[in-house]
């Protein structure tokens, strides 16, 4: 079973900062996910809530400018990372899960990794927005990819034709065996997400999950016997 660190070690750090993604490194991760929004001036950028304090006030991610992310103090010093900067420090040591926020991504995606065709194999795209994923797959039908969804529908082979993936994130709360087991029937490969008790992911090891996601992958580490 692959362990896949949340948003790095965040239950020690700041989510989607390099001290939470160093933490996890060190605790034995496997691959990395983080979430990806876009500056005013079209950075991308790590962050999971589109919504941030900047001067007192809230702003969306999208109407600020790189430089004014990088005036705003997550915790410890630590700033917004921009895509780039974590994909070369860490892209060729462990997989990376790059979480689609928002729409217009997958352009600038595309041209990100035309500039550096070495990271594309250690790259896997996931979102809920499934239009993102299904563009990706015309621009990059080489790269990794996955649908995320909170719960499976009843009839699902339809949605993974549509989105041109074989492969699903699915949150924890809405999942049981016999899903696993329909979906595993199909070939589709399941993560599940967010799993942090060791007994609730010797469980989802023992249905065949292929991945989870953790906020404590030093805690999974007895997966891998």
């Amino acid at each position: 079973m692959e362990i896949i660190s949340h948003r790095g070690a965040c239950t020690k750090f700041p989510e989607n900062t390099f001290l939470a993604f160093d933490e996890a490194v060190k605790q034995g991760c496997d691959a990395i996910e983080t979430d990806l929004l876009i500056s005013k001036d079209g950075r991308i950028v790590l962050r999971h809530d589109d919504l941030i304090r900047h001067h007192h006030h809230w702003c969306y991610v999208g109407d600020l400018t790189w430089e004014e992310l990088q005036k705003i103090d997550l915790g410890g010093g630590e700033r917004i990372p921009a895509l780039e900067d974590f994909a070369l420090r860490y892209g060729h040591q462990k997989k990376l899960y790059l979480d689609l926020k928002c729409f217009g991504l997958a352009a600038p995606l595309c041209a990100f990794l035309k500039n550096h065709p070495d990271l594309l194999p250690h790259i896997h795209f996931t979102s809920f927005i499934h239009e993102e994923i299904l563009e990706l797959a015309d621009l990059l039908p080489q790269a990794g990819r996955s649908i995320l969804m909170a719960a499976v529908p009843l009839h699902f082979k339809p949605l993974f034709d549509a989105s041109k993936t074989h492969e699903i994130s699915l949150f924890r709360g809405y999942l049981n065996e016999k899903i696993v087991n329909s979906l595993k029937n199909h070939q589709i490969k399941v993560r599940v997400y967010p799993v942090n008790i060791p007994d609730e992911a010797a469980r989802l090891k023992s249905w065949g999950v292929d991945a989870i996601f953790t906020d404590e992958p030093g805690l999974m580490a007895f997966l891998k016997s």
